[in-house]
């Protein structure tokens, strides 16, 4: 890290956009490093003890590869989305087991769940020190520092992944990485190459532990062209960068296509696109604009809200007005803000420079979310370097109008604590016991059979993909009735008919929602009409209006009767080839 006692003044007075790294001065005290870390440290330190993950992604199914893969198994081991991340935490299953094992005890996906969470946590901690080292480096004051990097710490997207297994913020951490090795490089072409074959090999890594982090690969390899102009050391530095991570690259993936014997263009096409496991529904603008700011602040439950509002659901009309009360207000705050700090920076002579390197990350980051899954806030994390970089520009620059230094502020003020409240362990264990309460209602009538039919994005499968009991643990199985967005969301009729007859062939109960049974969906069903076009609601109240059922469960849960009438119907719908 660069000497924060020697960065250049003259970098603060607007008139250029550099990183000036000094040489660390011998024998300069300890302390200093402590006090100049410390306060941020202590920020992530905080945040990691008083907050938790609302919802940990595909933690559960990185953890299941692991330990299937450890006892002999393929089970989505080689991901093209996420090459190299499983092949990590599998080293690291084979390394750490003993010491976790003291934690976890003898469940190997336990281990496995514990050592994922631990990667992140440290990759995190990577990601802070070197985003702080990387604003030092322009001469940006010490209090600016510490508030945008605490900021960048309690974002809803970092914030909520560096608690999970995933591979985003390790993923961020390599492409942090690879923007500091650049910013250090010298002047001098010899002195510079290695550095910068270092930072593309950085890159590449990040490219591997999650592919959507490519798109701003253009932008970390301009990054020594925007800050240094167009000089032929700039280019040397951005050339040699790009050559290491295509290589890097080129030979990570041919190692595994090889490995995976995947000898022909279309087989490899069909390998790519499994990583997105079905998902094709998902584009559109409005799922974008939600899932950006939300990347950032935290929304609480008021997605299905926006969506009925935007889809005009006829089951559960939302009104404009309706959003006011909710969390419309962060949406627009946080667009407002956006909108006025990259007008300012556009207006300013240095901050045209510093703008454009964020556009040049924006645009295809920004056209991906469009495209696919744009609701989801880990999309956006590629951003973060660059949009908190010219977060911490605008204020730091005299030129910046108090309006917008004051507007900026306020948006982190309201972002960390709207952030730390709905993430706070006691927020999230409140949650969770109550729906604790309902599967404890469930389980003494199931056996290792039994399953439980849900609606669409039911909160209790989500409880049960962040909170998984021991593999060798019998509990509750729930099944949504439909994924939506995804290629086979048309034939969910065939596809449940299906289940429910193997089910009851096991000599297993067949247990539904009763929400499934009305012929309109209830607010707190978190159905929204009109979200796939493909499934309505008319078509599953049509199904399950046909099965016959017996006892309820506290009002919420109803036993579907193995009866002949019932596996008549289901099995003409499980005979059908169409939808």
């Amino acid at each position: 890290m660069p000497d924060p006692y020697n960065i250049l003044e003259s970098a603060r007075d607007g008139a250029s956009f550099h990183f000036v790294p000094s040489q660390p001065q011998a024998g300069r005290p300890w302390w200093h490093l402590v006090l100049h870390y410390g306060p941020i440290t202590s920020v992530f330190l905080l945040a990691i003890t008083l907050t938790g993950a609302s919802f940990m992604a595909d933690t559960i199914d990185y953890a299941t590869s692991v330990t299937k893969f450890e006892h002999g198994q393929i089970y989505e081991f080689w991901d093209a989305g996420h090459l190299l991340w499983r092949p990590l935490a599998w080293s690291t299953f084979r390394l750490l087991r003993p010491v976790t094992g003291l934690i976890a005890g003898p469940d190997d996906r336990s281990n496995s769940i514990v050592q994922l969470i631990c990667l992140n946590i440290f990759a995190g901690f990577g990601c802070v020190i070197l985003f702080h080292g990387f604003l030092g480096g322009f001469g940006i004051r010490q209090w600016i520092i510490n508030i945008v990097t605490t900021g960048f710490i309690l974002a809803n997207a970092f914030l909520n992944y560096v608690h999970t297994g995933c591979a985003y913020i390790p993923g961020l951490f390599a492409v942090l990485l690879a923007l500091y090795l650049l910013a250090l490089s010298p002047e001098q072409p010899a002195g510079s190459t290695g550095t910068a074959v270092l930072s593309g090999v950085v890159l590449a890594i990040a490219v591997c532990f999650w592919l959507p982090y490519i798109l701003v690969v253009p932008a970390v390899l301009l990054f020594p062209l925007a800050r240094g102009g167009w000089g032929k050391y700039q280019w040397h530095r951005a050339i040699f960068a790009a050559i290491a991570a295509a290589v890097v690259v080129v030979l990570c993936y041919g190692a595994v296509i090889h490995h995976l014997h995947l000898n022909s263009v279309a087989a490899i096409r069909a390998w790519v696109n499994s990583a997105s496991h079905g998902v094709t529904h998902t584009a559109g603008i409005s799922r974008f604009v939600f899932g950006f700011a939300r990347s950032f602040i935290n929304m609480g439950e008021d997605g299905p809200l926006f969506k009925r509002y935007l889809l005009r659901d006829p089951f559960n009309p939302v009104l404009f007005t309706d959003l006011f009360r909710i969390s419309l207000g962060k949406l627009l705050l946080f667009y407002a803000v956006m909108a006025e700090l990259l007008l300012s920076l556009w207006r300013s002579g240095p901050g045209k420079r510093i703008s454009a390197l964020f556009a040049i990350s924006a645009i295809p980051v920004v056209s991906f979310g469009m495209y696919w899954q744009g609701g989801d806030m880990e999309r956006y994390l590629p951003l973060y370097p660059f949009l908190f970089l010219i977060v911490a520009h605008a204020l730091e620059q005299l030129e910046s109008t108090l309006r917008l230094k004051i507007a900026l502020l306020v948006f982190l003020a309201v972002m960390a604590v709207s952030n730390t409240r709905a993430l706070s362990r006691t927020t999230l264990q409140h949650q969770q016991r109550v729906l604790q309460a309902e599967l404890d209602t469930l389980r003494p009538h199931l056996n290792r059979h039994s399953i439980v039919l849900v609606p669409p994005h039911s909160k209790l499968v989500a409880y049960m993909r962040d909170n998984p009991p021991d593999a060798s643990s019998t509990d509750v199985r729930l099944y949504e009735v439909v994924e939506m967005g995804k290629e086979e969301s048309p034939y969910w009729r065939k596809n449940i008919a299906s289940l429910i007859l193997s089910i009851w062939a096991n000599g297993g109960d067949v247990w539904a929602s009763t929400c499934l049974f009305d012929s309109r969906p209830y607010p707190t069903c978190g159905w929204v009409e009109g979200e796939d076009q493909r499934v309505l609601w008319s078509s599953v109240y049509e199904f399950f209006a046909h099965l016959q059922t017996s006892r309820r469960l506290s009002g919420k849960f109803v036993l579907v009767l193995p009866s002949s009438t019932n596996k008549e119907f289901s099995s003409l719908l499980s005979a059908r080839v169409t939808k």
